[in-house]
């Protein structure tokens, strides 16, 4: 996906230039650019939390701040999947009622559309609904582990978690198992995944609505919301905690014209040879807490 030195991309110019008329409902341009500033906004917050975090070199989660802001933020992107089937509903020319749930209305009346789609972005999506479904319990915690690198590179980390059997730990649905052992994501990860999926929503929606149809000039629209949030992805090193490699990462390169997104593979070059680990009091059971990697420190 390319995006202008103004933050402008296919989709935005696409949506904008559609002669829309529909009574009582917005503009789907409108629609979609109230949502990139939410998900900006929520983002810069939790990035702002992470810079005191790495600042003083210790976690700080005062009345639940930081976990707060993660969870405000994936439910912005939660509510980005459903606003992707809204604009495909909008842009539709069947006539039919239009109940509220536009993922059902989309299935039901544009079956091609919804399969793009949906199968396009449903793997991205699923981890990011069951963590802002995590919003919904108020036991719900986060705890803190950070690592060390060989070259000295210090790995920021968090984990979702309740109090189990005692003990508070990382919630094992949301945490994957990686050789045996729970599991944590790195800061860089998890602004790289959610940023990724931000990006291959609104090139799969492009796609799926546009497909034969090309901008005739980006620049006429330019999202600044958007420059904000690929600002905050390059300043997030390629370090990542060692189960999380595994995985592909957007690569943001910037051109004369503007930036190019793109998923990419990384080796796992930077090992991590020792770990630190501050836990909010609070949090603990009454039988303490279980560290992410606990076997792998040991």
């Amino acid at each position: 996906m390319k995006i202008r030195t103004d933050g402008s991309f296919p989709l935005y110019e696409n949506l904008k230039k559609m002669d829309y008329k529909k009574e009582n409902s917005f503009p789907p341009f409108s629609t979609l650019d109230r949502q990139i500033t939410a998900l900006e906004k929520k983002l810069s917050a939790l990035h702002t939390l992470q810079q005191l975090t790495e600042r003083t070199d210790s976690q700080w989660d005062i009345d639940d701040n930081y976990r707060d802001a993660l969870l405000d933020y994936t439910e912005e992107l939660d509510k980005l999947y459903d606003i992707a089937f809204l604009i495909i509903r909008k842009v539709s020319v069947v006539t039919d009622e239009e109940p509220r749930d536009a993922i059902k209305w989309v299935k039901k009346n544009e079956p091609l559309k919804f399969e793009r789609m949906n199968g396009a972005i449903r793997k991205e999506h699923e981890w990011i609904r069951l963590v802002a479904n995590l919003k919904k319990h108020d036991d719900c915690r986060v705890g803190f582990i950070n690592m060390e690198t060989e070259t000295g590179k210090i790995i920021y980390g968090f984990f979702f978690g309740l109090i189990i059997d005692g003990y508070f730990s990382p919630i094992a649905e949301v945490h994957k198992p990686y050789m045996n052992n729970q599991t944590a994501y790195s800061y860089n990860r998890f602004v790289n995944q959610t940023v990724s999926f931000i990006f291959k929503v609104l090139d799969k929606l492009n796609k799926t609505l546009f497909s034969n149809c090309k901008p005739s000039n980006l620049f006429q629209q330019p999202c600044s919301s958007l420059l904000k949030i690929i600002n905050i992805l390059s300043s997030i090193e390629n370090v990542f905690y060692p189960d999380e490699y595994s995985n592909k990462f957007v690569s943001c390169q910037k051109t004369k014209n503007g930036y190019i997104i793109e998923p990419i593979n990384l080796k796992y070059t930077d090992k991590y040879i020792s770990t630190g680990h501050i836990h909010m009091l609070c949090n603990q059971g009454y039988k303490g807490y279980t560290i992410p990697y606990h076997k792998l420190i040991c």
